[in-house]
């Protein structure tokens, strides 16, 4: 073995270091050690491994130079790849193999990049090359569901590049629906139940928010409440029964599209009678001041705008069909110059005071409104007073009124006149009945809620100008007032003989005669009057201010105040042949132009719980004929004694026995109550007869009172007031 090759075997085989230590050994200290002299220059010098020695000769180029150690002095005969001393033929790896191949891959761990085939790269950079890398991501997090992405990146369970529409950890392609699979999806429609606005679909909407979607909705409302009419319209919210788009124009809860009757309310839609189709609701007439429709009465809209034309068409459908009644909206309604401005017929029936919106009758504002039907053709009259028409009733002079009617409203049998005003009527000829005139054996006749005003029969004889009601006549009148008429006799009202009348919640106020008698009421029949009251009625002649019976006529009234009439013969003139009874009566401030007193009487008559004050001229004059049958338990500055028993002398003596009377603004006659605020307490006050209950003939008459601070007088029969008695609503 050459030096080249021992020296390149030392080298290969680690001995190197021996064999220098061997020579350091060898050349040791002094003179045979390794000094100067040792490895000195002589030793090792320039001699012994001098550049002759181990110079470039000896370790040079030529002994370890590159020709001993480079190249060809390292060659071990094979390929060594990695360099790492191994030759490729028994290298395990790539690297250094004393670290190891753990994955086989050829690729020593030491620059081992992956766990597998580096080959195959390691895209996640988890150290798992992708041949062998089962998921994206850490893989000791698992892949639960095998799709290739590990949990720790998993963005959703199923395919990740399917994506998660709505982020609820479910890959779209295992997605059953759209938000929380955990709720479920019952409607099966995509959308899970935490997101579902309806059961359905939920892409076609949910218009009426009912939970069901529009493509399953039988209804708009509620579905569970139903869809009686089938309209599309849930029974929920459903405005009425048929297409609610029609509208419900009567607010009866039937669609105008299926109502047999479209402008009057009318639930039942009853049908029973002539025309068949036309809702028997339907039997109404409209009247409209300024309507503009088509005319024909057959609504609000289409309104006539005379009450005649009403009558007429009233009577269409007779005598197969019913006779309708009319309805009148608040207006005046004129007829032709000279003309009666309203004739009724048999069983007619009309009906004012709406605001002209109405669907039922029952609807009418309260108070009513002012549905006038005016004599006045022109609209021009000037006012009227009872003395320029008494001091010109032998010549009367009005050229304002030269159009007016003579009569105003004609009346026949089973007419119901109801909360409508009436004036303006006038005359210059003798006639009975100005403003209304019902006539001689009519029967069933009704005026309810009416005002009759400002009628004038201007000469001699010219009666009745308010109404007047025909010989052997029947009628009922409720909640009427006449205020303002003037005529010869009966100015507000006047009764023909054989007449049966009944008034109740009556006023009678302002009229006049200019000659005759009766200025509020003349009656020559029998008369029942209840709860009325006689304000300010002015005789320039003979008979009563207020009353006045004639032949044959009979008054039993209860309730009735007379105040501030005026009259020759007082408040009240009774003659004839009939009875008079006034139960809780009050006649106070009457002014007597004669010398007869408040009450004129030349027939039988009695006072119960009556009230007499301030009467100028007396209380009661019999005029030397007949004395009154009786005066009791009254109360009166006049001593009543010899008539009758419980009769309070208001001599004055005493507050009690003074002026009984406390006045409301409004012109009420209180009685004095200290428990209203009064000094002293009336001796009117609970001195009333309790012998007849007046309960018994006025049912609410313990909700009366005449009291001001309008506390009700007590709680029964036991404790009566004298004198009139105000409705609770009329107290203060």
């Amino acid at each position: 073995m050459s030096q080249r090759t021992n020296l390149g075997s030392v080298a290969r085989s680690g001995m190197w270091l021996t064999w220098m230590a061997l020579v350091v050994v060898g050349c040791g200290g002094g003179g045979g050690g390794p000094t100067d002299a040792g490895m000195g220059d002589t030793g090792m010098g320039d001699t012994g491994m001098s550049d002759t020695g181990m110079n470039d000769t000896g370790m040079n180029d030529t002994g370890m130079s590159d020709a001993g150690m480079n190249d060809a002095g390292q060659d071990m005969g094979c390929a060594d790849t990695d360099g790492d001393g191994v030759c490729d033929d028994v290298d395990v790896c790539s690297g250094d193999d004393a670290t190891g191949d753990t994955d086989t891959d050829g690729v020593c761990d030491d620059t081992d990049v992956c766990t597998g085939d580096d080959a195959s790269g390691d895209t996640d950079t988890d150290g798992i090359c992708d041949d062998t890398d089962t998921c994206r991501g850490d893989n000791t997090t698992g892949d639960a569901d095998i799709d290739g992405v590990c949990d720790d990146l998993d963005a959703c369970s199923g395919d990740d590049a399917s994506g998660d529409t709505d982020t609820d950890g479910i890959c779209d392609d295992t997605d059953t629906c759209r938000g929380d699979n955990t709720t479920g999806d019952t409607d099966a429609d995509g959308v899970c139940n935490d997101l579902d606005m309806c059961s359905g679909d939920d892409a076609s909407g949910d218009t009426d928010s009912d939970g069901v979607c529009d493509d399953i909705d039988v209804c708009s409302g509620d579905d569970a409440s139903g869809d009686t009419d089938s309209d599309g319209v849930c029974n929920d919210i459903d405005a009425c029964d048929g297409d609610d788009a029609s509208g419900d124009t009567d607010s009866d809860g039937v669609c105008d599209d299926i109502d047999n009757c479209v402008p009057i309310f009318n639930p039942d839609q009853a049908d029973v009678v002539e025309p068949i189709g036309e809702g028997d609701a339907c039997n109404v007439v409209f009247v409209r001041e300024g309507a503009t429709g088509a005319g024909d009465g057959t609504s609000w809209t289409d309104a006539f705008t005379n009450v005649q034309s009403a009558v007429t068409a009233a009577q269409a459908d007779v005598p197969t069909g019913p006779l309708k009644e009319i309805w009148i909206a608040e207006g005046s309604y004129r007829g032709e110059s000279n003309t009666t401005v309203l004739t009724t017929v048999t069983g007619l029936q009309v009906y004012g005071g709406f605001a002209g919106t109405e669907v039922q009758r029952s609807a009418r504002p309260s108070p009513l409104r002012v549905s006038r039907i005016s004599g006045d053709a022109n609209g021009d009259d000037e006012p009227l007073t009872v003395a320029v028409v008494a001091a010109t009733r032998n010549a009367p002079d009005q050229p304002t009124r030269a159009d007016n009617a003579a009569l105003v409203v004609s009346v026949v049998s089973d007419v119901r006149l109801d909360g409508i005003t009436v004036s303006d009527g006038y005359t210059e000829v003798v006639q009975d009945g100005v403003g209304i005139r019902i006539a001689n054996s009519a029967t069933g006749v009704v005026l309810a809620n009416v005002t009759v005003e400002n009628n004038v029969g201007a000469v001699f004889n010219a009666s009745g100008a308010g109404a007047y009601l025909g010989t052997n006549a029947t009628a009922t009148f409720t909640g009427c007032s006449f205020v303002g008429n003037i005529a010869w006799n009966g100015a507000g009202l006047l009764t023909s003989t054989g007449t049966t009348l009944t008034i109740s919640d009556a006023s009678f106020e302002g009229n006049g005669t200019i000659g005759g008698q009766g200025t509020g009421l003349l009656t020559r029949g029998a008369t029942t009057l209840t709860d009325a009251v006689f304000l300010d009625n002015e005789m320039v002649g003979n008979g009563g201010g207020a009353l006045f019976s004639g032949s044959g006529g009979g008054f039993t009234a209860l309730n009735v105040l007379l105040d501030g009439n005026i009259g020759r013969r007082g408040a009240m003139q009774l003659g004839g042949t009939g009875t008079h009874t006034f139960t809780n009566i009050t006649i106070a401030n009457t002014v007597s132009t004669g010398s007869e007193g408040a009450v004129w009487a030349t027939s039988a008559v009695s006072f119960v719980n009556a009230v007499f004050w301030n009467n100028g001229a007396g209380d009661l004059n019999a005029n030397g004929m007949n004395q009154p049958g009786s005066v009791t338990h009254s109360c009166a500055p006049t001593d009543f004694s010899a008539l009758g028993t419980g009769n309070v002398l208001l001599d004055g003596s005493t507050a009690a026995l003074d002026d009984p009377f406390n006045v409301g603004p409004a012109r009420q006659l209180f009685l004095n109550h200290t428990a209203a605020g009064q000094a002293a307490t009336s001796a009117c006050v609970d001195a009333g007869d309790t012998t007849n209950d007046p309960n018994v003939y006025f049912p609410d008459w313990f909700l009366r009172t005449t009291r001001s601070d309008g506390a009700l007088d007590g709680s029964g029969p036991d404790a009566i007031d004298m004198g009139y008695h105000y409705p609770a609503s009329g107290a203060l």
